[in-house]
């Protein structure tokens, strides 16, 4: 049976879902790379020879396709900004915009079919585009489903009498292809897991919600917006991305302002990177949630969300880092709570929202946590001056190192102050040139 262990479902869900977002942000940069590589080595004509011809040929007044205008703009971005060739796609450009001229040419079939040629290239890499969205898109809701199907694994792993293992029955033609007692078990999750599974994804998710006893009221905040979200990967998947009655019968209105009967339902990297972030948030949610149903006592959970809570301010996503951090301080089995509300503070200070807490951070007493604690404090509240006081203490008895200096980011404008500087180089000149090699590197 596939054991399920928290912190690697944790660790595998942030990889998958951060993994997909990088690689749906690479894909306009790539395909417009490859694009710019297919027409630079045309072996045949080069495409600025070809459209510098142009100022020979007479336009056709006809109208202008739409498509043919983003491509040129297109080509246009790939060229040197004061090139003849910008100079002709400009006024192509400009011919183009009250919709009367044509791309096509009096007495040259050749080169209006070479110019077709590049467009054709544009069509095609905009399809790729599209499918290469349409997958990443697939592969996200699949990613949830795969995250709540492990949580009705979990709680047939806890006790299998959970499912109700004892009143299920097995044919014969099933159990002739079942080993052992242990296949047979699994048999019966794999089961109970699609059949909570089915239907639409208010319906299994209410079901596990109740089976495993989450609140989860974060994706009651969202629960339209996944809803449509999987509507609209079913007509992607069984209906080529066309609008069908199941998908305006099932979605809110608000989602059919723009669509109608038979229309095509398109993928784009907003909408992606939008899911992208709402699974994420929920995901977390659910994680945390469910983690402290089934392992109460389990100090790593608490560990284990810090150093990726750290990890989201790092990485300047303050407004998931602080329902992370939200989440870390309600825990009653928090190992290092201090650490976790100077980090919570921070967040709120990276997002100009400091004033919520200020009184807060002013009222805590630090002096028993020794001066580095004080140096946070006195950066929470932008006072250099006494923080830079606290790091000359913090010095003295050896409670800093110029590690947690450039790796905490509390102390990132810190560092940039003056006098701190020459007390870096006076006191860390070394180890300080080792820190910022390796940060180069990464």
């Amino acid at each position: 049976m596939k054991k399920i262990v928290l912190e690697e479902l944790f660790d595998n869900f942030v990889r998958q879902i951060e993994a997909l977002n990088e690689y749906v942000l690479s894909i306009n940069e790539y395909m417009e790379k490859k694009y710019k590589e297919d027409i630079e080595s045309d072996k045949d004509t080069k495409f600025a020879k070809l459209l510098i011809q142009f100022k020979s040929y007479q336009l056709n007044r006809k109208e202008l396709d739409p498509k043919d205008l983003e491509h040129l703009e297109k080509l246009e971005k790939m060229m040197e900004p004061d090139s003849e060739l910008t100079k002709i796609l400009e006024d192509l450009k400009m011919e183009g915009e009250d919709k009367q001229s044509s791309l096509s040419f009096n007495g040259n079939y050749m080169v209006s079919r070479k110019l077709r040629k590049y467009f054709n290239k544009a069509d095609i890499q905009e399809k790729k585009i599209v499918l290469l969205y349409n997958t990443s898109f697939i592969s996200l809701i699949t990613t949830y489903q795969y995250l709540f199907s492990d949580f009705l694994r979990l709680k047939a792993q806890e006790n299998v009498a959970n499912i109700g293992i004892q009143d299920k029955k097995i044919s014969f033609s099933d159990l002739q292809y079942l080993n052992s007692l242990e296949e047979i078990n699994e048999h019966f999750i794999e089961n109970y897991i699609s059949d909570t599974m089915i239907g639409p994804i208010g319906k299994w998710m209410s079901e596990i919600m109740k089976r495993c006893k989450l609140t989860l009221i974060i994706y009651g905040e969202y629960a339209e917006e996944l809803n449509e979200a999987f509507q609209r990967r079913n007509i992607i998947v069984h209906n080529n991305s066309k609008v069908n009655q199941k998908y305006i019968s099932n979605v809110s209105q608000m989602y059919l302002e723009n669509y109608k009967m038979n229309d095509v339902v398109k993928i784009d990297e907003k909408y992606l990177l939008q899911k992208i972030k709402i699974i994420k948030k929920i995901g977390i949610h659910s994680i945390y949630e469910i983690w402290m149903k089934h392992q109460k006592h389990d100090i790593t959970r608490s560990n284990v969300f810090s150093s990726f809570g750290l990890a989201l301010i790092k990485d300047e996503e303050y407004d998931l880092a602080e329902e992370v951090y939200t989440l870390i301080l309600e825990d009653k089995y928090l190992e290092n709570e201090l650490i976790s509300k100077i980090n919570y503070w921070q967040v709120l200070k990276w997002k100009g929202e400091l004033n919520l807490v200020k009184e807060e951070i002013i009222k805590t007493d630090m002096s028993t946590e020794g001066p580095v604690y004080e140096m946070c404090k006195s950066l929470l509240l932008d006072d250099l001056e006494d923080a830079n006081i606290n790091f000359s203490k913090a010095l003295k008895n050896k409670t800093v190192n110029i590690y947690d200096l450039y790796d905490w980011p509390i102390f990132k404008d810190f560092i940039d102050y003056e006098p701190v500087k020459i007390l870096l180089q006076s006191v860390f000149n070394d180890e300080q040139e080792q820190v910022l090699s390796a940060a180069e590197r990464n």
